[in-house]
């Protein structure tokens, strides 16, 4: 019930595969060349995959803990981020839908 896709930035070698795997172009790097991603999908998510560093995983977070990361995607919010992201979704299916 409480699935996240969580990017653990210690781990992260901006390798950027994930970026290319994910179908919905809602991956990208950021300022510090770590992945950002939108947390939506669950399941077994392409960047899961692809991360030889094991990086990006699929985690079942408790009650706290996605409150936590719902907090943290405001905040990102606030500063432009998912701005960004939607843009990038938006330009993905542009290209996929003509």
């Amino acid at each position: 019930e409480w699935g996240a896709v969580v990017v653990d930035d210690d781990t992260c070698t901006g390798c950027d595969e994930c970026v290319d795997a994910c179908p919905y172009g809602m991956i990208d790097l950021n300022g510090h060349g770590l992945a950002y991603k939108c947390d939506l999908c669950s399941g077994d998510p392409e960047c899961v995959k692809v991360c030889q560093p094991q990086a990006i995983v699929y985690a079942v977070l408790d009650e706290e803990a996605s409150h936590n990361r719902i907090f943290l995607m405001k905040q990102q919010f606030k500063e432009g981020m998912a701005k960004q992201k939607r843009l990038s979704f938006a330009h993905a299916l542009k290209g996929m839908y003509g």
